[in-house]
């Protein structure tokens, strides 16, 4: 069983990374594809970290990674929506993206650290 949801996990990855190629390609530019989808099994552990498990949420969670930051779930405001109980996971999420304003993804980029796309890293840090 392990084997068939690995198999499954590397085809949602390279069917992420497809994506972002398509839609963000500044963000991947110079990441060989061995590279961006050992990224996004990193991006597809963080999420889960969150309790994200629809392929929607997590893609999305992964392209925000790329996109802004991979750690960008540190973030004090953001973070705090995503820890945030009394709702499910992919609401919390939906909420969290809806209430970002463009100050935060801002503050996101400026705080963006690069060690986060390390093995390991995925755990996101928590106060």
């Amino acid at each position: 069983m392990d084997a068939f949801r690995a198999d499954r996990e590397r085809k949602f990855v390279r069917d992420v990374a497809r994506y972002l190629r398509d839609r963000f390609p500044g963000a991947v530019a110079g990441l060989d594809d061995a590279e961006l989808e050992r990224r996004g099994l990193l991006g597809l552990a963080r999420g889960r970290k969150h309790g994200l498990s629809d392929e929607q949420s997590l893609l999305s969670f992964i392209s925000l990674m790329f996109r802004f930051a991979p750690n960008f779930d540190e973030h004090p405001r953001l973070g705090a929506v995503l820890r945030a109980s009394g709702e499910p996971p992919g609401l919390r999420f939906q909420r969290m993206t809806a209430l970002a304003t463009e100050a935060d993804w801002e503050e996101v980029q400026r705080g963006r650290d690069e060690s986060a796309w390390e093995e390991g890293a995925c755990s996101s840090r928590r106060p």
